[in-house]
């Protein structure tokens, strides 16, 4: 290349290297550029987007957590301790109290004068979270038989509103003073209790060979005092007993009633045993029929004496005329509720049993109309059979005296007897 050549490159190459300089800056820095952060710029639209995107927390969890933390915890938590006398009549109470969220009812069931059962019935406003853990005093509550009873931890607003609404209910059901003052002659269930420790005596045995037929009234000491029966004598025989003026609790004197009468009936004398659990109002009909039997007897021997003894005055009742069965006028139609109850079945319901006896001439001649005072489906069968067994058996024991109950409805048997025999005895007195 000649010299002036050169000259003419140079010249020309110092002329583009400015561009060249600017091209290689412009290339450097589109390689290098990063999208700015501008979120701190973000519109009010947007932050309104992003936050529909993220889930709502609960406010009434979180609320209840921060009421929980400022609750303080411990015995009954800020509840104080209730006076309970430990005392309730039986039956099924409902009550209402606040909780968290709103209103709390349960129904609280009394059996045998104690807290069976407590049963949460509604709380629409409680987180389940929350409810679930306080639910478990429900039966703290009933073994205890007492609402003294710890809250829950972490969940003290629910266990308030659950021990409050127990304690509305168990006010309705509470024993109150008047009610002790008008019952003073009886004593308490918890004295019953103490005394099944020490068993009532049983009643000597008496059997004979021979009765006066007629009317007897004898009396004996039941649990909550004198106890009188009738006993009617035919033909030498022990025809009926039925109990008359008594102040026994009746749920006890039912249980021991039905199976007493009819055991000493089937053995014509008083040698028959006494209703566990109804100990006291079982030796009080046996007293009182050995009573009465002691003034029909032409002679008598005991199993624990048989000198003999001087023939107790006859009593001056009336005996019953003969019954012809003949006598179309002789007829009434008597109604009888009784209580269904089975202590032998821890999860038994008690319920009321309505009926109606056709009584013609002293006699049970039909008996109809059973029905539930409150209709439950689950004790449909027991009735249905209870009811078809006795009435088989009507033609042979009209007056009701040693009848069988049905295999399998032993309980709502026994009752139906029991109101025969309480028909019959209001019959009588017609």
């Amino acid at each position: 290349m000649t010299k002036a050549k050169s000259k003419t490159v140079i010249k020309y190459v110092k002329a583009l290297l400015p561009a060249l300089l600017v091209a290689i800056l412009v290339a450097d820095a589109i390689c290098a550029y990063k999208h700015p952060d501008l979120s701190k710029y973000s519109s009010p639209v947007a932050d309104k987007a992003a936050a529909a995107a993220v889930k709502k927390p609960k406010l009434k969890v979180i609320a209840q957590k921060e009421k929980e933390k400022k609750e303080p915890e411990g015995n009954g938590g800020t509840l104080g301790k209730a006076a309970e006398t430990g005392e309730y009549r039986d039956g099924e109470y409902k009550g209402s109290a606040r909780g968290f969220g709103g209103k709390i009812t349960v129904k609280v069931t009394i059996k045998n004068g104690k807290i069976a059962r407590v049963v949460i019935l509604s709380a629409p406003g409680e987180d389940a979270a929350y409810f679930n853990k306080a639910k478990k005093l429900t039966g703290v509550i009933a073994k205890k038989n007492s609402t003294n009873v710890d809250t829950v931890s972490g969940a003290t607003y629910s266990s308030n509103g659950i021990i409050m609404a127990v304690r509305n209910a168990l006010a309705k059901a509470a024993v109150s003073k008047k009610t002790k003052k008008k019952n003073s002659g009886r004593k308490s269930i918890k004295k019953r209790k103490e005394q099944k420790k020490e068993p009532a005596k049983k009643p000597e045995a008496i059997s004979a060979s021979e009765w006066k037929d007629g009317r007897y009234t004898g009396k004996g000491e039941g649990f909550g005092g004198t106890l009188e029966v009738i006993v009617v004598i035919e033909k030498g025989k022990i025809s009926s007993i039925t109990v008359g003026k008594n102040s026994e609790d009746a749920k006890y004197l039912e249980k021991a009633k039905g199976p007493v009468i009819s055991a000493i009936i089937k053995r014509q004398g008083t040698g028959v045993d006494t209703v566990s659990g109804a100990t006291y109002s079982s030796v009080g009909i046996i007293e009182a029929v050995n009573d009465a039997l002691r003034k029909a007897a032409v002679k008598r021997t005991s199993t624990t004496d048989n000198e003999d003894r001087p023939q107790d005055e006859q009593s001056t009742e009336p005996a019953p005329a003969e019954d012809t069965g003949d006598d179309p006028d002789d007829s009434v139609v008597i109604t009888k509720t009784v209580k269904i109850y089975c202590d032998e079945y821890e999860d038994f319901e008690d319920y009321d049993l309505q009926m109606t006896f056709r009584i013609e001439n002293r006699k049970v001649k039909d008996i109809q109309d059973v029905r539930q005072v409150v209709a439950n489906a689950d004790n449909d069968r027991f009735i249905k059979a209870a009811v078809a067994g006795i009435k088989s058996q009507l033609s042979a024991k009209p007056d009701l005296q040693g009848m069988d109950t049905v295999s399998g409805a032993t309980c709502t048997s026994n009752g139906i007897i029991s109101g025969g025999q309480s028909a019959l005895h209001e019959a009588a007195g017609r």
